[in-house]
């Protein structure tokens, strides 16, 4: 899944003259904690709730005087996986996103990927987990979906273990709707599918 698909883009800025006091009336309406600085239409800085707390007895500092000023960016076509491991590397809590032009396009917080992994789990959308061992092979897999939906089941998201290297099996973790998860299981068994229990 790339970034755009969860990205907000609807993005509060401020400018890089405007004050802290600015900043954080804005974030305060807007319930934000991080600002993308523009200038002339360009992604200069970024500033956080952090930053504010510390000039708090200083409202009238400029918002470019303690903004981080080294933006880490992604594009919209960026994998979330790859934006939430340049977060977590980082330890940063936003990504503005530019396309090739540098122009601001939307922005992913730490919150916003959050829920796409939460969403992605299962944890809103009510389901059940399915988990087989195949040969790494992609036919195989595509077996595998084919007659998941051919009994009626909904495949909501797929995750795989790191394998062994000498079967050259993986475990294979299908996230499912289903009526019926028993059945389901037993018309795979029947078919020849090692499921594996947890």
């Amino acid at each position: 899944m790339n970034i755009d698909q969860i990205m907000r883009t609807k993005v509060v800025t401020i400018g890089p003259d405007q004050t802290a006091g600015d900043a954080y009336l804005l974030m305060r309406k807007n319930e934000i904690r991080h600002l993308p600085i523009l200038k002339q239409g360009m992604v200069v800085g970024v500033l956080s709730d952090r930053d504010l707390r510390l000039v708090a007895e200083q409202p009238e500092v400029k918002v470019e005087e303690i903004c981080h000023r080294r933006v880490v960016y992604a594009s919209p076509e960026t994998d979330i996986r790859e934006a939430a491991k340049i977060m977590v590397d980082l330890k940063i809590g936003c990504l503005p996103i530019l396309d090739s032009e540098g122009n601001l396009k939307g922005m992913v917080t730490k919150s916003d990927l959050l829920s796409a992994f939460v969403e992605f789990l299962g944890l809103i959308t009510p389901s059940d987990y399915v988990s087989i061992e195949l040969q790494n092979s992609r036919d195989q897999l595509d077996h595998v979906i084919s007659d998941l939906k051919r009994d009626g089941a909904k495949v909501l998201g797929i995750t795989m273990s790191e394998g062994r290297p000498k079967s050259g099996k993986r475990e294979y973790s299908f996230r499912v709707q289903t009526t019926d998860l028993i059945a389901l299981k037993n018309k795979l068994g029947s078919r020849g599918y090692h499921l594996i229990a947890h």
